[in-house]
């Protein structure tokens, strides 16, 4: 009895391996012979193996190469098929021998070189796409006839995973060793499976071509405890080849097998480009051998099939030697490991000659879904992509490409197109940011880097291991450094906010950390991750998908591109944005406007597939009739998803039956068109759910709606603690069904949705059936129970969900929360949109304007206006609460505001204000027994009143302030304090005293990552110092907190202590060398209106003014000097020393009036600090 799967009939196994079984069989319709992989009977039953072969099954699929074993077909054998009955299998081309038939006595250069490229080739072609071999040997180094001749292909993907599918490779693997021993690599043995990569195959290649050249692999024939321990701590022995071979071959080699993988080639074209140019002028007397005769007579029983084609000087395979190597064979790019990269190819289009598969009809339902859709057409568009690219190559810039267009049209198949194509050649490294309008548990930035760096699901002190590895694989890892692997880290796992609401370290989260205080500083990081990843000259393409939902992502795009013709930096930007309506984000779509308008930025609109190019598309997905593709493509209308889904409806329904000329609708079906993509979604998931809720009792519609309350990426944690009724087993069947129907795939932490359209299809279902406030209410529940307060995007996530649920009220708080969280990272967009929706929810629960809540919007409202420096805005909205506040009786209300009116008066220097305002808000705070509250406005006045002089009086301030913060376990507000009685101590002179102060808060700020801070105290030691006389240890911490400054991109603080620098220097006369760097102060501070800092800006340019004897300018600047500090009350020692040093210059030029004027400026600032000795002394000097 001839036993049936699908459409082939089996013969005879032909192979058996540790979970299956392979089979000859043939295409029932047209004789071609086939190999099928079956599934073991007992394998079958497991369900950890029927997901492994799912996982060969989904790995093969992705690629579609003449180097790579052609997948015809997958299923599950039905019940007719007697003992093969519920078995799962695989229909791929029949191999006629492996790279182990070979018969190496008789192999030269030339054949060895042809086949190493070939490998090289389906390598860098998998790569691309994502998927890593991990099991490269002679066994799955198949040769497949192609009627002419024929061709060299990878097979056995058993072991093969993506390389965004960290997380469940991790689960899968369990620590344990996977692959051939003779051919692992180090990683490999290690069970480190997140450094594996691309290397890793190329590690194995390595092995198989030593093997190749000299008869057995590097470690040779022992047993597998022996070849593990070889490849992590022996050395390969030295080659030595069978025939005559390149001298640089044997170091090939050696960069092959290199123990550290970031030693090895890092792509396959890095290593094709170098075989390429090795010397081919060997033995040009080899024989020219028909290729079976390097075939072992025994290696099957199909040998005589074989054609007899010849190995000569020239590869005996097409190659694509443009995706291997580039057009230009001379020139080579040199790195600063002095390696070669391969230059990028001038055309996108490959070299190799086209190799037609057989073309087996009514096959391929099975892999539908699975298979990449293909990229027709479009040439235009992709000439205009790679151009970019190659821009990009040439001028080392930044530069911006947006694809804009409707749903469906294939603007994300584009973007994956020049990914996947530039990726193949080594022209990129490509970094890719997914966006959704749905927040979800990370931002887009960081998914992508955690993704990059191969650390989801770390915990933190690894992720900074993972961190620093990345960093010092370019070498020693500087003090530099240190900070941006601590900031990276804060990056890809933000710590927590240390806020003045929230300032309690987070539970077993000890380790130092970097806090940002405005987004600059992480764009500054993400700038410097780019310039190390690009280091090698290898460009980056940074893709944002969906970017009309990423402002975040388009932040770092925006500084990217305002430093054109200021960084050597290499990065190719492609953002894609849906123009649908419906889908707008105005604030995005702002920011993607304003980036069209640099003069690096394009956009390419992208619209319907011309009639020809869809009609071809949609003949490539399947193999349907000729008549029937016509009909799908005019029905479609030049949608690509559009066409994909309906075809998919189709094969997941069943109604599609083999035909003469390809797959036909089954005879009476009728197959009305849908409205649109969304309807014709709609009944594919409603097929969907038919189907397995006759498998389940439990409802896939609801579990997959609120999936889709997540976002387009579902992190699988969540999703089931937010279905505490569903058991895993169920979920995991859901999400296979939409995997298996291509709706959905699978990736590090869960799955995604295949497009936004999905997802979108799940909302306005759950919305139809008046589910969709439900699964929001339940989000929100699990965000509560799942994380703990004040974790980093809780707050955000939970005010949108209790928001999309209808729960106005309880998104009040969590609102709020977010706006802090994110006014203190200085994002002032997202806080101002988060205070939108609190006014939204506020409108929709009827709350007036004499409700204390609308009061802290506004004030929350205020601080963000603060945090721009948008002073009259911030100071009109507390004013109206202050109103407000007053005429209600809110105590609490009317102190906060008061507080924030002092924090104003502070900044514009008006310091005798601040202190009233500060006062009453103590006084308020007391009254209330609200301890926090006092203590800050007790921190504030000691602050305040040192500025006047008062020394006794913010000592006590300080204290009294630190030990509240203390009692109350505030490390933040506490290190503060600390800072605070360093100052008063210093302004007494005792200095040792200060420096303990100093000490104790530096080691605060570093704990909590507070770097502005920490930089401060480090200005603070060199005003110390400088005090001392110590001008070298001065100018040593003022050089610590410039760096830090300028690692963060904090402009405003270093101009201050660059002012201190000059100090520095005016005390040693050098007022020349001074001058520039007083007079960058002053012009920072002018716009900012800070009244007492621009009175220092002014005073400090007087002793330059009077060593140049520049009387016109010293009138000048002595008057704006005196009213400025008069109007803002503001006293320093460092006045009275620069108004004295001034006097001295005027004195020097017999200027006794204006020597007259100094001497009586710095009489007030040593009279209102109370230094009587100073007092008596100018007294004296002015004749008083």
């Amino acid at each position: 009895m001839v036993v049936t799967l699908g459409p082939f009939d089996l013969q005879k196994p032909i192979g058996r391996g540790g979970m299956g079984e392979v089979w000859r069989a043939l295409h029932r319709e047209q004789g071609d012979a086939v190999a099928i992989k079956v599934m073991t009977a007992e394998r079958a039953q497991d369900p950890r193996f029927r997901e492994a072969f799912m996982h060969e099954v989904r790995a093969v699929a992705r690629l579609d190469h003449p180097g790579v074993i052609q997948v015809y077909d997958a299923g599950v054998a039905q019940n007719s098929a007697g003992d093969f009955a519920g078995r799962a299998y695989l229909a791929m081309e029949l191999g006629i021998a492996t790279l182990l038939e070979v018969d190496l006595e008789q192999l030269r250069w030339h054949a060895c070189r042809a086949m190493l490229l070939k490998l090289l080739d389906a390598l860098a072609h998998a790569h691309a796409r994502g998927v890593v071999h991990r099991d490269l040997k002679p066994a799955n180094i198949l040769f497949v006839q192609d009627g002419e001749g024929l061709e060299l292909k990878l097979t056995d993907f058993g072991l093969a995973r993506a390389l965004d599918d960290d997380e469940a490779t991790g689960a899968l693997e369990g620590g344990n060793i996977m692959g051939t021993p003779s051919y692992m690599a180090p990683e490999q043995v290690m069970a480190r499976w997140r450094d594996q990569g691309p290397w890793t195959d190329l590690y194995a290649l390595g092995c198989v071509a030593f093997g190749l050249l000299s008869g057995q692999p590097p470690f040779g024939d022992v047993p597998a405890h022996q070849a593990l321990y070889a490849h992590v701590f022996c050395e390969p022995p030295a080659l030595a080849p069978r025939f005559e071979v390149p001298v640089e071959l044997a170091g090939w080699i050696s960069k092959l097998l290199a123990k550290d993988p970031h030693q090895r080639y890092r792509r396959a074209a890095d290593a094709a480009h170098d075989l390429l140019h090795m010397e081919q002028d060997i033995a040009s007397g080899e024989p020219h051998l028909p290729l079976m005769q390097l075939l072992r007579s025994n290696a099957s029983e199909e040998t005589a099939l074989l054609a007899r084609t010849e190995i000569s000087g020239a590869p005996a395979w097409p190659i694509d030697t443009v995706a291997l190597a580039g057009h230009d064979t001379g020139r080579r790019a040199q790195t600063a490991e002095s390696d070669v990269l391969p230059p990028m190819p001038a055309d996108w289009r490959a070299q190799r000659t086209p190799i037609e598969a057989p073309k087996l009809v009514g096959v391929g339902l099975g892999l539908y879904g699975l298979r990449p859709v293909p990229l027709i057409g479009r040439v235009s568009e992709r000439d205009a992509l790679w151009r970019a690219l190659l821009d990009v190559t040439t001028r080392g810039r930044p530069s911006l490409l947006v694809l804009n267009g409707p749903t469906g049209v294939g603007k994300t198949r584009l973007a994956g197109w020049l990914a996947e194509r530039a990726h193949e050649v080594g022209a990129v490294n490509v970094l890719k940011a997914t966006h959704s309008p749905i927040s979800g548990p990370s931002e887009a930035v960081a998914r992508m880097l955690a993704g990059y760096l191969r650390c989801a699901g770390l915990e933190r002190d690894k992720i900074v291991e993972r961190v620093h590895d990345f960093v010092g694989a370019q070498g020693a890892v500087t003090s530099e450094d240190l900070y941006l692997c601590l900031a990276l880290t804060e990056l890809v796992a933000p710590a927590g906010a240390q806020s003045a609401t929230e300032h309690s370290v987070e539970p077993g989260d000890k380790a130092m950390r970097v806090r940002f205080s405005k987004p600059r500083e992480r764009h500054l990081v993400f700038e410097q991750f780019l310039m190390r990843l690009a280091h090698r000259r290898r460009p980056v393409m940074l893709w944002i998908d969906d970017a009309q939902w990423g402002a975040d992502a388009l932040s770092y795009v925006e500084h990217l591109l305002s430093l054109l013709g200021e960084q050597d930096l290499p990065v190719l930007i492609v953002l894609t944005v849906r123009d649908d309506e419906a889908t707008h984000s105005m604030r995005a779509l702002e920011v993607v406007d304003r980036l069209l308008s640099f003069d690096r930025a394009q956009r390419l609109d992208i619209g319907p597939l011309p009639e020809d190019e869809h009609e071809t598309l949609v003949t490539h997905l399947l193999g349907l009739e000729p008549s029937l593709a016509v009909e799908v493509a005019a029905r479609t209308a030049g949608n690509p998803l559009f066409a994909v889904q309906l075809v998919g409806d189709w094969v997941s329904r069943g109604v599609l039956v083999p035909g003469t000329l390809g797959f036909a609708l089954r005879s009476g079906e009728r197959a009305p068109l849908p409205d649109d993509i969304y309807q014709l979604l709609a009944e594919r998931l409603a097929e969907i759910w038919a189907r397995l809720a006759s498998d389940s009792a439990a409802l896939p519609g609801p579990a997959l709606e609120l999936a889709a309350a997540l976002g387009v990426d579902v992190d699988w944690q969540e999703w089931a603690a937010a279905l505490p009724e569903y058991a895993t087993e169920e979920l995991v069947h859901f999400v296979d069904a939409l995997v298996g129907a291509g709706l959905a795939q699978r990736d590090g932490r869960g799955f995604s949705f295949a497009n936004g359209a999905v997802r979108e299809c799940l909302e306005r279902t759950a919305c139809e059936r008046g589910r969709w406030h439900q699964h929001h209410s339940a989000c929100a529940t699990m965000l509560r129970e799942r994380y703990f307060k004040g974790q980093p995007g809780r707050s955000r996530r939970l005010g949108q969900h209790l928001i999309e649920a209808g729960e106005w009220l309880a998104a009040l708080d969590p609102l709020l929360e977010a706006c802090v969280e994110y006014n203190l990272a200085g994002d002032s967009a997202p806080a101002h949109a988060i205070l939108d929706a609190y006014d939204l929810a506020l409108e929709r629960l009827n709350i007036a304007g004499t409700d204390p809540r609308r009061a802290r919007g506004l004030l929350r409202r205020a601080a963000v206006y603060l945090r721009q420096q948008r002073s009259d805005q911030g100071l009109a909205t507390v004013l109206e609460v202050e109103a407000l506040a007053r005429s209600n009786g809110w105590k609490g209300v009317l102190a906060d505001a008061l507080f924030s009116h002092s924090s104003i008066s502070q900044y514009g220097g008006m310091v005798h204000e601040g202190i009233a305002l500060a006062s009453e808000a103590a006084a308020l705070y007391a009254g209330i027994g609200d301890v926090f509250g006092e203590a800050r406005c007790l921190n504030r006045l000691g602050e305040l009143v040192s500025g006047t002089g008062d020394i006794a009086g913010a000592r006590d301030y300080h204290e009294e302030a630190r030990r509240c913060f203390e009692e109350l376990a505030m490390p933040w507000d506490l290190a503060v304090a600390e800072i605070g009685l360093g100052h008063v101590a210093f302004n007494c002179g005792d200095f040792d005293l200060a420096l303990v102060w100093l000490e104790r808060a530096m080691n605060g700020f570093r704990a909590l990552g507070d770097m502005w801070n920490l930089g401060h105290a480090y200005n603070t030691l060199g005003e110390i110092f400088r005090a001392r006389g110590d001008a070298h240890l001065a100018q040593v911490n003022y050089q610590k907190a410039i760096e830090l400054y300028e690692q963060m991109g904090n402009d405003g603080h270093n101009v201050v202590v660059r002012l201190n620098l000059a100090l520095v220097l005016l005390a040693q006369d050098q007022f020349d060398q001074a001058l520039p760097s007083i007079r960058l102060f002053l012009e920072h501070m002018l716009p900012t209106g800070r009244m007492g800092m621009i009175g220092v800006g002014h005073a400090v340019l007087l002793p330059c003014m009077a060593a140049a004897a520049d009387t016109a300018g010293f009138d000048y600047h002595a008057t704006l000097a005196a009213e400025n500090l008069h109007a803002s009350g503001f006293v320093d020692q460092d006045l009275g020393v620069v108004f004295e040093l001034a006097a001295r210059q005027c004195m020097v030029h017999a200027d006794l009036p204006r020597a007259r004027r100094a001497y009586e400026l710095a009489l007030l600032q040593w009279s209102a600090l109370g230094n009587d000795a100073q007092v008596a002394y100018l007294r004296e000097r002015l004749g008083e």
